[in-house]
Formats: C-alpha cells, sequence, structure tokens
C-alpha cells in the first residue's frame, strides 16, 4: 500500500482540522492529493508505512523520525487507512534529523533515495513553516 505525504499551509490545515468525519477527511485528503499531485507538496512512495517505519527506525536514536509515520497526530485510524498530522514546529526537527543523516548510514540504494526525498519534503516544508501529513490506504 502506498505511503503518501502532504505539506499544507496554515489555511489548508485548518480546513483539514475541521474535516470532523472519516469522510470528509478522506475527501479532504484526497482533494489536497489531487491538487498538488506533481509538486514538491507530495511524496508518494510504494513502500508499504510499516516498511518505512521499520527502516528509519534502525536509523533514529532519539525517536523524532517515528513522527515521520504513527507517531504524531492521528486524523484517522481504520482498517483501511490512516491519516497522522505533524506540527510545523516537529517538522523542523524531523528535517535537522533527516539532514543529519551520513550518506554512509543508509545501505540500501532505494531506501538511500528514499531517505534523500524525504529529507528535501520535509527540509522545504520546515522553511515554509508547514505542517506535514502522512497517509495510506486513503489515497488511490
Amino acid at each position: 500500500m502506498d505511503s503518501v505525504f502532504l505539506s499544507l499551509a496554515r489555511d489548508d490545515a485548518k480546513d483539514l482540522f475541521a474535516s470532523r468525519d472519516e469522510e470528509s477527511l478522506v475527501r479532504f485528503v484526497s482533494s489536497i492529493y489531487e491538487q498538488k499531485h506533481g509538486s514538491a507538496d507530495v511524496l508518494k512512495t510504494a513502500m508499504d508505512w510499516r516498511g518505512l517505519k521499520a527502516a528509519l527506525a534502525a536509523l533514529d536514536d532519539d525517536g523524532i523520525l517515528g513522527f515521520i509515520t504513527d507517531d504524531s497526530r492521528p486524523l484517522l485510524q481504520t482498517e483501511a487507512g490512516l491519516v497522522y498530522v505533524v506540527r510545523p514546529d516537529l517538522v523542523g526537527h524531523i528535517a535537522i534529523k533527516l539532514n543529519s543523516l551520513g550518506d554512509d548510514s543508509v545501505t540500501d540504494a532505494n531506501m538511500a533515495s528514499l531517505v534523500k526525498e524525504l529529507t528535501d519534503f520535509y527540509q522545504r516544508a520546515s522553511e515554509n513553516r508547514m505542517c506535514t501529513v502522512f497517509t495510506t490506504g486513503v489515497i488511490d
């Protein structure tokens, strides 16, 4: 199942939090994905989120990378899908941690490429004071 990361500006984040029920939340996240698909505000990976979480945990000595997947604020947790949001202040800490990983930290080429993509994504979101959303099972 694909893992999708979205970065949201303040106004979009307000609309995200206004989506109170599962249906409106899924509709909102899917709509934002469609609007931003192909932009730097979207990162989609075919890596299963559990595999991603485990791979990041192996690189993480202080637990901050767990916020990339499911240690952040849950908005939706169902059998079918997950939606988690990371506050802008934590996005900055994640960006710092990802930037601190050396090239020799990741030996698998596919994971090294993904870490580079995540680093760029979180760095940009941090610079723009955006929150990030991690979702799986919600976007087709």
